[in-house]
């Protein structure tokens, strides 16, 4: 059994490291700007749903697979190991609408009245064994006061252990393990990007030749603990002058990163299949290992800062300029 889990995680590492070895620079794409949206798995679902919080004015649609309530942790490790994701059950909403609350009026973050108008996904498995899903539920409740039942969406009915489901890639869909991509005969990905831009064309083979390693450390600080890379799907389509497209930000959620998972989030977690035939960018920020985050977390607990929720976060100011880099071109609201 040990061989067996060993040998799994050695041929996803080598699988991975076949990404393409080139480093590029991001540059200016033509993105739509009324088009951006974000989502993420675990760890990635809490730093998602604080990117949309956090710019609402930029994004239109946020996903959460396995996430909880924004500013859960508190930034507290052990609130964030223990009510965030055992015990949700205890969790008030209106403390964290008041948070959030607060750091409009500091300015901390962009204007609530932006939520109105994004798109919200919510996943949630009861089959979960590392969040309980009442998590999402809070997340639910959370955003009831923020926008209309009718741009929520909440997908409960698929067994899964903790990860990202996938159709036909990675480990047992009941056995959560590294590389944290489940093979669920569910597509998840197609599932969120239909929610947020559909209906759209059917999906396609992704072209190995369209994704693309770029530098992270032209947008990382002393603080963000970023890693040395990134991943980023471009499309042929999107290369053009007169194209425009949509963006779409995916973040990972702990143990996805290259030191334990290489880039198998990016490679197979079914985005790039959509993004193909669709005009879709898939921008796959990566966080590293370090000493106060040995999981590789994104940080949703407050080990860069205790700005790690609002805009003065070192991460989200990273990944924000990720964007801006990208829709230099854009006109944003």
């Amino acid at each position: 059994m040990k061989f067996s889990i060993y040998f799994s995680i050695l041929m996803f590492s080598l699988i991975s490291w076949s990404a393409p070895v080139k480093i590029y620079r991001l540059s200016p794409l033509n993105i739509d700007p009324a088009q951006i949206t974000t989502s993420g798995v675990s760890a990635g679902a809490f730093m998602a749903t604080q990117m949309a919080i956090a710019h609402s004015k930029i994004f239109s649609g946020v996903a959460s697979i396995a996430g909880g309530i924004y500013w859960c942790s508190e930034g507290s490790t052990s609130t964030a190991l223990g009510q965030c994701m055992k015990t949700p059950q205890d969790i008030n909403v209106n403390r964290y609408l008041q948070k959030a609350a607060q750091e409009e009026k500091l300015g901390n973050i962009d204007s609530l009245q932006n939520v109105r108008r994004q798109k919200l996904f919510l996943y949630a498995s009861p089959k979960d064994s590392v969040i309980n899903p009442i998590a999402t539920v809070k997340l639910q409740q959370f955003y009831s006061k923020l926008m209309p039942a009718s741009q929520m969406i909440l997908r409960s009915q698929v067994d899964s252990d903790h990860g990202f489901p996938t159709l036909n890639y990675g480990v047992n869909c009941l056995k959560g393990d590294i590389p944290w991509l489940l093979k669920c005969n569910y597509d998840l990905a197609g599932d969120i990007l239909n929610y947020m831009y559909g209906p759209l064309k059917a999906r396609g083979t992704a072209n190995n030749d369209s994704l693309f390693a770029f530098d992270q450390q032209e947008f990382n600080s002393s603080s963000a603990l970023i890693a040395n890379q990134g991943r980023i799907y471009v499309p042929q389509s999107c290369r053009a002058a007169n194209s425009k497209c949509r963006l779409h930000v995916a973040f990972h959620g702990c143990k996805m990163s290259p030191e334990f998972s290489g880039y198998t989030f990016a490679q197979f977690s079914g985005y790039n299949e959509w993004a193909e035939t669709n005009n879709i960018i898939v921008l796959y920020p990566y966080a590293k290992k370090s000493l106060f985050n040995p999981n590789a977390c994104w940080d949703w607990y407050g080990y860069t800062s205790s700005d790690f929720a609002n805009q003065n976060g070192s991460q989200i100011q990273s990944i924000k300029s990720m964007i801006m880099r990208l829709a230099v071109k854009s006109r944003f609201r």
